[in-house]
């Protein structure tokens, strides 16, 4: 079980530098106003300006914290913990491809 936390700390941790490095990077690039609300209707409300995507790396972070957290108190139930593990990466791994959807879409 060890062996598998410490995958999920560094696919977390490499998703969320991943993110940031992308923000940080095409951070000049950026327009005035990026798509970032896509369920909101079609249009100007699906736009924001770029800080806002400082909310997806922010939102790994969380989610981070929350499975770390909450895997303490899983320890005892194993098939429980992987699946609270799992939900968190896959939770994480799409915020991490809607950040590179709208700097792919943005930028190239």
């Amino acid at each position: 079980m060890k062996q598998f936390s410490l995958g999920y700390v560094w696919l977390a941790v490499t998703v969320l530098v991943v993110t940031i490095s992308l923000l940080v990077v095409y951070r000049a690039s950026f327009p005035p106003q990026v798509p970032l609300w896509y369920s909101l209707p079609w249009g100007q409300d699906q736009l924001a300006a770029p800080y806002w995507l400082w909310l997806l790396p922010s939102l790994i972070a969380v989610v981070t914290g929350v499975i770390a957290l909450g895997s303490r108190y899983l320890r005892q139930d194993p098939l429980l913990l992987n699946l609270w593990v799992i939900g968190g990466m896959v939770v994480q791994l799409i915020v991490a491809l809607a950040m590179v959807r709208i700097v792919w879409l943005v930028i190239f």
